[in-house]
């Protein structure tokens, strides 16, 4: 019998373990792949809701707000708001750290210097420093630039989630809510 309980002890570490990885990997693409797919969505529906009221955005307008503004604002709210959203109601602790990969992906880039992805290299990009580069206006779309789009911006969206995530789950929280109820 002790056999028994011993080997279930370690299936079920193990199944923990595999849940664990899952979610994580589950986070990541909801903190990366998910918010930069969803910014321009409810970028769209904010457009179409504003559009009775007189107000228009224009194609060039919305691609200048998405991509075009240094540090990705949008994407970085919509990573906050969905990080608290589900922080509150799907908890859980690898949340925190969905930051990490897309940061190591950020770091052997930059430090490497190698451009993910340049269309049309130039020497002006050879002339850029690399904080410019990575996290300033050296690197845009419309110059057929995308690294900041593939690197710097996971890594905001990321750090932005887990922000909303701990800010969720920050201590006192739940003590306030059980007691307004």
């Amino acid at each position: 019998m002790a056999g028994y309980t011993e080997h279930s002890s370690v299936a079920a570490r193990r199944e923990s373990r595999l849940l664990t990885v899952l979610l994580f990997g589950l986070h990541q693409v909801i903190a990366t792949v998910g918010v930069m797919v969803a910014t321009p969505v409810l970028l769209a529906l904010l457009a179409t809701a504003l559009r009775p009221l007189g107000l228009t955005l224009r194609m060039r307008e919305f691609h200048e707000l998405l991509t075009g503004t240094s540090y990705f604002p949008l994407q970085v709210a919509v990573a906050v708001s969905v990080g608290w959203l589900l922080g509150r109601h799907a908890w859980h602790r690898s949340m925190l750290w969905v930051w990490g990969l897309p940061l190591v992906v950020l770091f052997l880039v930059f430090v490497t210097n190698h451009h993910v992805v340049d269309l049309e290299p130039t020497s002006s990009a050879l002339a850029q420093t690399r904080l410019s580069h990575f996290f300033g206006t050296g690197c845009r779309p419309q110059n057929h630039c995308f690294d900041q789009i593939v690197t710097t911006l996971p890594f905001y969206s990321a750090a932005a989630y887990s922000l909303g995530a701990a800010l969720a789950r920050r201590p006192g929280r739940a003590q306030r809510g059980s007691a307004e109820s």
